[in-house]
């Protein structure tokens, strides 16, 4: 059996729960996600995500009147390092490449994955493992390096 770990280096990928995972301080993945941020800062890797993931991000926050948690997640959009990727006819046209060839994918995950390839990722960081296998990109799924899963 293999293993499997966070790449600290490279363009690393974030889909929106595993930004949030960050942000909130989710007691299983923020500690294992803290390596990627570290490596950003370091100059070793750069982390992207599409801005899709502002909408997904936002919605629980702005539903709770939570200002404490909306700031939290201006900051990392606006200050971070973190490159946000627009969503555009490319992105979507192979998004819809992506729907229309796996009917399993929902809508949100195609626009991740058509991002991470077209703005040419190593790997994105996710916690769907329905995104796997799909695009060129390694998907690393989080729940699976907390299991030991390879």
């Amino acid at each position: 059996m293999g293993s499997i770990s966070l790449p600290i280096s490279g363009r690393i990928y974030l889909d929106a729960s595993a930004l949030i995972y960050s942000i909130e301080r989710h007691p299983t993945y923020a500690l294992l996600l803290d390596s990627i941020w570290s490596a950003m800062a370091s100059g070793d890797a750069q982390l992207l995500t599409s801005e899709l993931t502002i909408l997904e991000s936002l919605v629980l926050p702005i539903r709770g009147k939570d200002q404490q948690s909306l700031d939290a997640f201006d900051r990392v959009f606006d200050e971070s390092g973190l490159q946000l990727l627009p969503v555009n006819r490319a992105v979507l046209r192979f998004a819809s490449e992506l729907r229309a060839t796996h009917t399993n994918l929902r809508t949100p995950d195609a626009i991740h994955l058509a991002s991470a390839e077209i703005y040419a990722a190593q790997s994105i960081i996710t916690n769907d493992k329905r995104m796997g296998g799909k695009t060129g990109v390694v998907v690393i799924v989080l729940s699976d390096l907390i299991q030991g899963v390879s």
